[in-house]
């Protein structure tokens, strides 16, 4: 239990550490959300979230790298809205991460689309079959409904602790676990 408090920890500590991202121009803007999306059961918890970055070389964003999150443990969850450039590329990656007992589940998937102003978008991570499958979506999301838009993803994903991460592949990460019974006096 230990581990897995402190694996939560540091997932947030990462997510913390990362300066909020706050657009300095605000002349050309789109609204941004990430959701995430899980069959999962047996979670202890499950988190959204994502960072932005300059182009698919993973270089911080200037304007800071934390879009928002959610830390949740239900089937669905989405961040509050933030501001992003339109007009130009924006690069981000969306994270979904579940912890269970001795072990965390993740996808982290690195997108690039191109926003058109005063729209309002949405990036989707699913994951399936227990976090085997891992997809990622983006929706224009501006009249209401879900509106597929064109996006690309690099070969790798862009972390802070992995920059060679292969692009959707899950990643599962197994901790010991040791219990010990204290005799009874």
């Amino acid at each position: 239990m230990t581990r897995l408090i402190c694996i939560t920890v540091a997932a947030l500590a990462v997510s913390g550490c990362a300066g909020k991202y706050h657009l300095k121009d605000q002349s050309r803007t789109a609204m941004f959300v990430v959701a995430g999306e899980s069959d999962s059961t047996s979670t202890m918890s499950r988190n959204t979230f994502a960072w932005a970055f300059e182009d698919e070389s993973c270089k911080l964003n200037k304007n800071g790298t934390r879009l928002g999150g959610d830390i949740h443990n239900s089937a669905t969850s989405q961040s509050k809205p933030i501001v992003i450039p339109a007009e130009a590329e924006f690069v981000f990656t969306a994270v979904y991460i579940e912890s269970r007992f001795g072990q965390t589940r993740e996808c982290a998937l690195t997108g690039k689309f191109t926003p058109l102003q005063s729209h309002r978008y949405k990036a989707k991570v699913v994951s399936s079959d227990s976090v085997n499958q891992c997809s990622l979506g983006i929706y224009d999301i501006t009249n209401g409904q879900d509106e597929q838009v064109d996006f690309s993803m690099p070969p790798r994903a862009c972390m802070f602790m992995s920059p060679s991460t292969q692009n959707g592949r899950p990643l599962w990460t197994d901790y010991k676990v040791t219990v010990t019974t204290v005799p009874s006096k």
